[in-house]
């Protein structure tokens, strides 16, 4: 097969934690091959999205290293476009994050805007309106996990804060666009990211701005949010904005019709959120009184193979 000699030796040079699981990739790929057999369309995406993951990681500290893998691996998508017709929904979001990496490393506009045709292209594709917007909504994430390799590279602040408004921007286009697509999780991880820029937290400058915008959205949309926004309004001491927003969360999750073992593992996951969430205990710190019977309602009826109480208390301790 065109350039499977090439992989290897790529892999065999540049691998790291993905190497084996490659390398057994291709050896399954040339034994099928050699016998004549048709050789799966999810076989040579997986190649490909091996690679892509030692591309992610590579870019904030190998970024050389990444730029190999980066162009190795879109020549495989391009070499093996036929016979992944399968998989093509697959390979294009491999497709999307290559370029995007490789805009990051070098700055070629045009390789942004491919991914973002690209990104267009497979949310037209779909045909379940409650699908439509997936492609996007990834690509989002896409510019948040590019935030965090700015960061581990050592670039500016500003380059992190704008890639994470990018972000943010195409989130909130593509809701406007395909508004039966919940994408409200991204959003919400979007803006939390800028409390980890490099000099300290960028959120209090787009607080009020993410709250503006949860207000513009349905019921549901705002108290799925609740959580995230009130982690944010207690860093900032604003306590009573975020009661209220950690209390709707509660009244909606509570009320949400869903088996009983699922309710269970959702009460389960609040109450150990709620113990090692550093914004909640400095509240704790401030408002004792106030913040005992959240913790109550976050814990009623949960039984932890470790107590919970200790945990907190370890976790918010001075000594």
């Amino acid at each position: 097969m065109p350039l499977l000699d090439e992989v290897e030796q790529s892999v065999r040079q540049d691998g790291t934690f993905m190497r084996n699981r490659s390398l057994e990739g291709i050896a399954e790929i040339r034994r099928r091959d050699a016998a004549g057999e048709a050789i799966p369309s999810h076989q040579l995406a997986g190649l490909i999205g091996t690679i892509t993951l030692e591309c992610e990681k590579d870019v904030g500290r190998e970024p050389e290293r990444a730029l190999r893998k980066i162009t190795l691996g879109l020549r495989l998508i391009d070499a093996w476009q036929d016979r992944l017709a399968q998989g093509a929904s697959t390979v294009s979001t491999h497709q999307v994050t290559l370029l995007m990496l490789r805009w990051f490393l070098r700055g070629d506009a045009a390789d942004q805007q491919r991914a973002h045709q690209i990104v267009e292209a497979l949310d037209r594709s779909v045909t379940d309106p409650k699908e439509q917007g997936r492609a996007t909504y990834r690509l989002a994430a896409d510019y948040e996990d590019l935030a965090r390799m700015a960061r581990t590279a050592g670039r500016g602040r500003e380059q992190q804060i704008a890639l994470l408004r990018d972000g943010i921007a195409l989130n909130k286009a593509g809701r406007a666009r395909y508004p039966a697509y919940d994408s409200m999780v991204g959003l919400n991880a979007l803006y939390g990211k800028l409390q980890f820029v490099s000099g300290g937290s960028a959120l209090p400058a787009y607080l009020d701005e993410w709250l503006s915008y949860l207000k513009t959205l349905p019921a549901e949309s705002q108290a799925k949010s609740g959580q995230s926004i009130s982690g944010a309004l207690f860093q900032q001491g604003r306590d009573d904005e975020a009661v209220e927003w950690l209390t709707r969360y509660f009244d909606y999750w509570e009320s949400a019709p869903m088996p009983p073992a699922l309710q269970t593992r959702f009460r389960e996951s609040r109450c150990v959120h709620l113990g090692g969430d550093d914004d909640f205990a400095a509240f704790e710190q401030r408002a004792p009184s106030r913040a005992a019977p959240i913790r109550e309602r976050a814990c009623a009826g949960v039984k932890l193979e470790f107590d919970v109480q200790q945990a907190v208390d370890a976790l918010t301790s001075k000594d």
